[in-house]
């Protein structure tokens, strides 16, 4: 089973950051905030998601859409990730 929750927002991606438990996404926040500072948009908008699956154990990570595919940021831990999830952010399909 898998779900995904749309981050909107550079500060939301900060946010959720603070569930990291290896890697970071501060630095892919920080080129998203200055790409909307600068042109009011950025390709990242719709693309940035926390995923969280329970095929072949519990995992949680940060990805963002790259065509058909998806690319791994960060992995999080999972029960205060998905918690902050459920509060905060929206669930896709």
């Amino acid at each position: 089973m898998t779900k995904q929750y749309h981050i909107e927002t550079p500060e939301q991606l900060k946010e959720i950051n603070a569930f990291a438990k290896s890697g970071s996404a501060a630095q892919m926040a920080a080129v998203w905030s200055a790409k909307l500072r600068k042109d009011g948009v950025s390709p990242w908008d719709k693309a940035i998601f926390a995923v969280f699956t329970t095929e072949n154990g519990r995992k949680a990570f940060i990805g963002r859409k790259v065509g058909a595919g998806m690319t791994i940021n960060t992995e999080l831990k999972y029960n205060p990730a998905l918690k902050y999830c459920e509060e905060h952010l929206k669930k896709t399909e």
